[in-house]
């Protein structure tokens, strides 16, 4: 290149520097927080949304048709499972009564017991035996090893 080229392009650059307009460090953080990665994808994807095609009349029919048969299996469901644990509820009960009537009777024939020991006589007298008691004679045990 020649000098005046190169005079030339120097002038250039040093009015170039002298109308940007001086850049900061504070200013290139704010640039750089403002912009952030959401921001980049929406503007760097465009949704092409198709125009939706209207539904044919058989189409909504058969829409229609599942609706109502979903509703009807789910009122259907919910009385099955009403049933059931009513069901398990009466058989709770059964049990429950069966087990405090089996109470109730043991409580009945230990409060006739105790009736019954009540009303024996107080004074209880000992057996008459004819033979005198003697007392016993130790056992005496041989072991041979």
């Amino acid at each position: 290149m020649s000098k005046s080229r190169k005079e030339e392009l120097l002038k250039e650059l040093q009015e170039l520097e002298s109308l940007e307009p001086e850049i900061s460090e504070n200013s290139i953080n704010t640039e750089v927080k403002s912009i952030t990665d959401d921001d980049v994808i929406e503007n760097s994807v465009e949704k092409v949304q198709a125009p939706k095609k209207p539904r044919t009349a058989k189409q909504i029919e058969a829409f229609n048709k599942a609706v109502e048969t979903r509703k009807a299996n789910e009122a259907k469901r919910k009385a099955e499972r009403e049933a059931k644990e009513a069901e398990e509820k009466r058989q709770l009960e059964d049990k429950l009564v069966k087990k405090a009537i089996e109470i109730k009777k043991r409580q009945l024939k230990k409060e006739k017991v105790i009736e019954e020991i009540a009303e024996e006589p107080k004074s209880v007298q000992a057996p008459k035996n004819e033979k005198p008691l003697e007392p016993e004679k130790p056992k005496l045990l041989f072991r041979f090893y």
